[in-house]
């Protein structure tokens, strides 16, 4: 037997009921894998090469992951569901333990045995099992997916793509194809915006309904067509459709009669609306499939092609061009403000690291990362911007080289690794992650417990986030003390409910003099730091463009901020009515708790620019578009119901 499929009978022997001494904890080893986050990020470059045939692009490595499960790999995806607190039975809770753990042997990438026959032994075992259509169809985490979405969207199997192989499974074993997540998208929406093939198929050929809509509006095919998966066009026919276009290509041959008979068929189905939809479907990168099946002709026969293509034309064929950009499009950085540090900040995370490395024994070092936390250090922030260097270590990355040099005290490290984890911390490698649990029995539950409270409070924090917009949250990352959102274009956001819902969780405490908010709509960017409850306008990306809306006893007073063009080291103020500002300033504050750039809003206005924060250890200009964006920032006040919005 080889190796790989030996491993395969290794992890279905370890699904099958064990002594409690026996068992393989899945559920911590996911924890692992999801903390290492080199490892991680390198799985995913490479499947991106896989699946582009291009070289992967190398993002960002000081980004941290995404909170929204939905935009996590497989992988990353069933480790967050691993923690999350689902209303279940004991036994339901069992059982769903178990289908995760099956799952996660397709999140390898390792083409060279069949890594659904986990899966498939998991279903056989268990299809008696009443509760096995609660679990398969049990919506989870932030975007209320279910596994079937989760395995329609995702890259399985590298080189084998056998993500069909275990949609089958699962719809063979009770998993609904229609059932739909958060933003009203099915399992057939998410395989469809992958272009995902033989997923689509698997769906289309099940039961998946196709005109099913999400929030938006879109069908699957919609989706695909504005994803510019063309490949998968010719799935979403109907069978009728499906017959005529067979019949149409069985004509489309080399020989005499070929144009007469093309011409009878089109003029058989020519008050077939069905017609049109066959004569223009689109493949490869876009273009005509009818066009490009009549250029084979030209080889041989230019005057037949030519003959082809007016015919073709005249009814009612569209001669689609090829889509340039139809290669999907390699990730870029998620923030410019996210991925690079203030002068300040630089100077938290040099001083305790200076505090780290000197650090005599592990209580002092335990002392020195609690006192960082408090502090605001990027946890996982690298110095280093060269993923590939080999000196991308991060604070945490420090600590732990530091414990491993220190003199043992098992339970302290422990503690040191679960208070970073809790923060969010992830690892450079499984081996350094790993390191205690062979020296402190508790370590494996302490680190499961530091991961569940993480997860918990970052799902806490996404409805906050949710419930500050009047629109959607498209992405929320969290680094320690640094917070980055991003909201869909015209999106209104109740800062305050957002700052103090940070304070409110515990995300935040003691002197976080480095914290950030970072608030990204459409493609505008915004800084807010926030200090002893005071929010701090510092800083906008190039092209941005926000207005705040300050609520007054004498209406409401617009007041834009954006770049200047001329000095980049400034942001422009301006007020939309002179006069009516020149009123409420006379009598009344601007503004409680609110400065930009340090300044009071008042102060900000009269001078009508403020210094950008700046300080940024790799300053970056991006071009982006002048369209602006709506944020909402409410006041409340005891004593009256004057208030400010950003909008």
């Amino acid at each position: 037997m080889s190796e790989s499929t030996g491993m395969v009978k290794s992890i279905i022997n370890l699904l099958k009921p064990k002594s409690k001494s026996e068992l393989y904890d899945f559920e911590y080893e996911s924890i692992i894998e999801h903390l290492s986050s080199k490892e991680h990020l390198l799985n995913e470059l490479m499947n991106d090469m896989w699946y582009s045939g291009d070289l992967p692009s190398v993002r960002n490595y000081n980004e941290p992951l995404s909170l929204i499960d939905s935009k996590l790999g497989l992988s990353e995806q069933i480790c967050v569901w691993f923690a999350l607190d689902h209303d279940l039975t004991p036994s339901q809770k069992i059982l769903n333990k178990k289908l995760l753990s099956a799952l996660k042997c397709l999140a390898s990438n390792c083409g060279s045995f069949d890594n659904t026959e986990p899966l498939e032994e998991f279903l056989h075992d268990n299809k008696n099992n009443k509760d096995l259509k609660v679990i398969l169809n049990l919506r989870r985490g932030e975007s209320q997916s279910t596994v079937l979405h989760a395995i329609a969207g995702a890259n399985i199997g590298g080189f084998r793509r056998i993500g069909n192989q275990a949609i089958d499974l699962l719809l063979e074993a009770g998993a609904d194809p229609n059932i739909q997540d958060n933003k009203g998208k099915t399992p057939l929406c998410l395989a469809a915006a992958k272009g995902h093939y033989d997923n689509t198929n698997s769906l289309l050929s099940k039961g998946a309904n196709p005109n099913i809509t999400s929030r938006k509006g879109k069908t699957p095919q919609q989706i695909a067509t504005n994803k510019l998966c063309y490949n998968i066009e010719e799935l979403f026919l109907t069978d009728k459709q499906k017959k005529m276009n067979k019949e149409l290509y069985d004509l489309l041959a080399l020989d005499s009669d070929c144009t007469k008979n093309l011409k009878e068929f089109l003029s058989k189905h020519k008050r077939d609306s069905d017609l049109k939809v066959v004569l223009n479907i689109r493949h490869g990168m876009g273009e005509s499939k009818v066009f490009s099946y009549v250029e084979r002709f030209a080889w041989d026969n230019e005057d037949l092609a030519q003959e082809l293509r007016k015919i073709f034309l005249e009814a009612g064929a569209l001669d689609y061009d090829k889509n340039i950009i139809y290669r999907q499009q390699k990730k870029g950085q998620v923030s410019k403000l996210l991925v690079n540090l203030t002068s300040n900040q630089k100077e938290k995370l040099n001083k305790f690291s200076d505090k780290m490395f000197q650090a005599q024994n592990m209580a002092e070092l335990e002392e020195i990362v609690n006192d960082a936390i408090k502090s605001g250090v990027r946890l996982n922030y690298s110095l280093s911007q060269d993923f590939f260097s080999g000196n991308e270590y991060t604070f945490t990355d420090y600590v732990m080289k530091k414990i491993s040099e220190l003199e043992k005290n098992p339970k302290v490290a422990s503690n040191i690794i679960c208070q970073l984890v809790s923060k969010g911390a992830v690892f450079g490698n499984t081996v350094d992650a790993n390191t205690l649990t062979p020296e402190f029995k508790e370590h494996k539950t302490n680190l499961k417990k530091a991961y569940i409270d993480y997860v918990s409070n970052s799902h806490k924090f996404i409805e906050i986030a949710k419930n500050a917009t009047n629109s959607e949250l498209k992405d929320v990352r969290v680094d320690n003390s640094v917070f980055y959102l991003e909201y869909s274009k015209d999106s209104k956001i109740d800062i305050i409910k957002i700052t103090d819902g940070v304070r409110d969780l515990g995300l935040t405490d003691g002197d976080v003099k480095c914290g950030r908010n970072i608030v990204r709509i459409g493609n505008s960017e915004v800084e807010i730091k926030t200090e002893d409850g005071i929010r701090n306008y510092t800083d906008l990306t190039e092209g941005s463009s926000i207005v705040l809306t300050f609520y007054t006893s004498l209406g409401e007073l617009e007041v834009r901020l954006y770049p200047d063009e001329n000095n980049k080291k400034l942001i422009r103020v301006e007020v939309s009515d002179e006069d009516l500002f020149e009123e409420i300033a006379s009598h009344e504050e601007i503004g409680q708790n609110c400065l930009l750039g340090g300044l009071s809003v008042i102060e900000a206005i009269d001078q009508g620019v403020f210094a950008r924060s700046g300080g940024l250890m790799h300053p970056e200009v991006i071009s982006e578009s002048n369209n602006k964006w709506t944020e909402r920032e409410e006041l409340r006040r005891v004593s009256d119901s004057r208030g400010e919005i950003a909008r």
